[in-house]
Parts: structure tokens; C-alpha cells; sequence
């Protein structure tokens, strides 16, 4: 809850930015390209506001004056050179996510303290949400999860008591068939909520890398496209006045089978089963070398992830 109150902090006008260190990719891709993609990566740390910001920012600025200077062709052809080795199971070196590491049960209160505590949370993020809805920005929270892992429960609990005239949310499921005659990101420009509103999209943009990577419908060159427009078009909204925060929930194998087999065996909820969860279910370990590659190469300062571990609920 701590959690949603800074990202509604961060949605309002004035606010004060985190700063989140660019990952090697992003750097990769900006040395890569000094004369566009360096000055864009110190714009957007700028923007974030704060003195550690603005000093990364300069230095940025500084190492891209002396790549264009100097002899750094050579430097942005070796990370060019790089960066075109990854693809969407792959990142920088050290950049991949490591999902045990990360722990999929992090420490919480209790479940009685959480509940105690949850009003007293909501109570400080309505006046922040006012100041959103009567703002000229947005913000837009974008939720993936394996499967199980509680995104709905995110909404439920972290999103109750505000003001639901100004949130938009979606559930996002598989196209129909009218859906897949349009770019895949058409309905996702739809959902948007729009300036002074909280949109909430509970499965994203992402599924149309997610799922062509898992299953290997799309090729390579298709892949790379989408990055590219995801990417883009995760910046066109950043430049339209929206903050951006990306949730991956990560729940371990163990976890997600006691889940599924409660929904299985509870009648009240039976409809939440789909059996396509047991289809992905099967793929555990490639899904997650998915899910790493494409959180390592796309979260960016003005853009991050956020992985939290949800085995407890109450976290």
C-alpha cells in the first residue's frame, strides 16, 4: 500500500521523481546510437527530477559530446554490435532476471495487522488521487503476473476507497477476432483512461511479446518490430503527461498449484480456472527466461519494472 501511495505521489503535477538506474541495455542502446538515443536517455533522467538525476544526466551528455568528438565509432559499433545479439529471451550481460533471487514470498505484516493497516493507507492516497483527477497528467499502472499470482487482488484491495469515476480498469483477455484485424495496439489505446484518470490495464501490452516468444508464432524480424513499438509507445505516453509503473508479480511453482487448485475445488471460484493455466503451466522454466529477457530489455528510467514477490497475499 506504502507502494500505491508513492505511485500516486508520482502521477500528481510537481511531483518529486525516482530515479531508477538505466539497465546495460538501455545504456547499450544509447551508446549505440550517441546522436539520438544518449540525449534521450539523459532528457528522460532530467525529467525525474532531483540533484543525482541531473548529474547523471549531465554525465551522459558529456560521454556523448566526447563519442562524437573523439574516436567513439568504434565504441557505438561494438555496442550496436551487442545490442543486435539479444533477442526476447536474452538481456545484457548481469541484466537478466533472476526470480529466485529476487524471493517469491517477501516479508509483510500479518494478515490481521495488513487488513488494520489497509484504511489508514487508502486514507492518505485520496487526497493524492484528487490532486491527480484534477491535474493534466496521468497515470497508467500496467500488471502482469504468472498466472495465479493475484493481479486482480492488486485492484481489489490496493484501489478500494478511491474514487472509481477516475480509475479505468481493464482485464485484458485474448483478442477476438475483430480485435486481431487491428494492431495489436489499438485496444490498448482504447483502455487509456486519459488525463486527471488512473488507468489500470491487469494484463498489457506485454502479451503480444509474451506470448509469440513462448510459443514461437512470430519471427525473429516480427519480434524486434514489436519491441521497437512497445517501446515507443511506452515513450509517446511518458511525453502525453502519463507516469508509468509496470507490477510483475512473481509467485513460485508451488504456490501457483495450491492457487489453481483451489480455484478448482471452491465452487465460488471455479469461473477464475482457465485450463489454458495448466497449458503455460507446463512451460514453467521457458516462460520465465520470456518473462526475464523482456523485463530486462524494457524497463527503462522513465518506464521501470517493478518485481515483487506475492506468494503472501498480505505482501
Amino acid at each position: 500500500m506504502r507502494t500505491l501511495s508513492l505511485i500516486l505521489l508520482l502521477g500528481a503535477p510537481a511531483s518529486a521523481g525516482v530515479v531508477n538506474a538505466p539497465s546495460m541495455t538501455v545504456l547499450l542502446q544509447a551508446v549505440a546510437d550517441p546522436k539520438v538515443e544518449l540525449p534521450r536517455l539523459a532528457e528522460s533522467l532530467r525529467a525525474s527530477g532531483g540533484r543525482k538525476a541531473a548529474r547523471a544526466a549531465d554525465s551522459l551528455e558529456r560521454l556523448g559530446r566526447r563519442l562524437l568528438e573523439r574516436d567513439g565509432q568504434g565504441h557505438s559499433s561494438k555496442a550496436a554490435a551487442l545490442l543486435s545479439a539479444f533477442d526476447g529471451g536474452t538481456a545484457a550481460p548481469g541484466e537478466r532476471i533472476d526470480f529466485r533471487a529476487i524471493g517469491s514470498d517477501q516479508p509483510g505484516p500479518s494478515e490481521k495487522k495488513a487488513l488494520k493497516r489497509l484504511p489508514r493507507e487508502i486514507a492518505k492516497m485520496r487526497p493524492l488521487h484528487k490532486l491527480l483527477s484534477t491535474s493534466d497528467r496521468g497515470l497508467f499502472i500496467g500488471i502482469q503476473a504468472i498466472d495465479a499470482a493475484g493481479k486482480d487482488g492488486v485492484v481489489d484491495h490496493g484501489m478500494s476507497g478511491l474514487n472509481p469515476g477516475k480509475i479505468r480498469t481493464t482485464a485484458f483477455k485474448a483478442p477476438s477476432a475483430e480485435e486481431k484485424l487491428e494492431h495489436y495496439l489499438a485496444r490498448i489505446r482504447r483502455a487509456l483512461g486519459g488525463k486527471g484518470n488512473i488507468t489500470i490495464h491487469i494484463r498489457t501490452h506485454y502479451e503480444d511479446l509474451i506470448n509469440p516468444l513462448l510459443y514461437k508464432t512470430l519471427p525473429k524480424d516480427q519480434i524486434e518490430k514489436r519491441y521497437k513499438e512497445i517501446i515507443a509507445f511506452e515513450r509517446e505516453l511518458i511525453a502525453a503527461g502519463y507516469t508509468m509503473l509496470k507490477v510483475f508479480l512473481v509467485i513460485d511453482k508451488e504456490e501457483q498449484r495450491l492457487r489453481l487448485q483451489d480455484r478448482i475445488d471452491k465452487p465460488h471460484k471455479r469461473a477464475k480456472f482457465d485450463m489454458n493455466d495448466l497449458k503455460t503451466r507446463a512451460r514453467w522454466n521457458e516462460l520465465h527466461r520470456v518473462y526475464a529477457g523482456i523485463i530486462a530489455r524494457t524497463s527503462m528510467p522513465y518506464a521501470p519494472w517493478n518485481v515483487i514477490g506475492a506468494d503472501s497475499e498480505r505482501a
